[in-house]
């Protein structure tokens, strides 16, 4: 008699990306509101023995030389392949979003102010802001066009803020939307990642 285990168990997979030339077009490379995308080439599974994947690694590392630049292996503990590539997708998507949400703070920060806070909206996919500063968080949630894909927040301290700061925000901010946590304090697992 065969038994099958239908349960998935976290394994460790290499995940081989290509973050260069990830743009669709010319045109797409000079958008101000463009991300580049991680172009996910190969995932393999990782094998249990040290040898084995001592193996693994050369020879995708043999690979990866051959080939370009600008592709790398990365690994990550998921329970498919499917996910192994989801999570090195969202963990780029995240860093990209988080140099771009600095890029705005700190350019709001830059500009002349009144004498109340300003406002500003967030959005959490992509780190991107309309550009405008608001009197109150009520007149800048108002002002989006989807609300609940923006995080708003007073530009108070009037200080930039690092990229590693944006990417913990974001990071966050990503679980409380996905509704994996009830406040900022209280991740829980889920399948967004980290």
């Amino acid at each position: 008699m065969t038994t099958v285990d239908l349960e998935k168990r976290t394994a460790e997979y290499f995940v081989v990306v290509d973050d260069e030339g990830a743009f669709t077009s010319g045109a797409d490379y000079f958008r101000r509101d463009r991300i580049a995308q991680r172009r996910v080439l190969h995932v393999e599974r990782q094998a249990d023995h040290p040898e084995e994947q001592e193996a693994q690694w050369d020879d995708l590392e043999r690979a990866r030389q051959e080939a370009s630049e600008s592709i790398k292996i990365l690994t990550y503990p998921a329970v498919s392949h499917g996910r192994a590539a989801y999570f090195a997708i969202w963990e780029h998507g995240i860093t990209m979003a988080a140099h771009r949400m600095a890029e705005e703070v700190n350019r709001h920060c830059g500009a002349p102010r009144g004498c109340i806070p300003d406002w500003i909206a967030i959005r959490i996919t992509d780190g991107s802001s309309d550009g405008v500063r608001y009197i109150d968080a009520e007149d800048a949630r108002a002002a989006q066009r989807h609300p609940d894909q923006c995080v708003v927040f007073p530009l108070i301290e009037r200080r930039p803020m690092s990229v590693s700061e944006c990417e913990s925000f974001l990071r966050v901010m990503a679980h409380v939307q996905h509704g994996c946590c009830a406040y900022p304090g209280e991740p829980l697992s889920c399948g967004l990642g980290w």
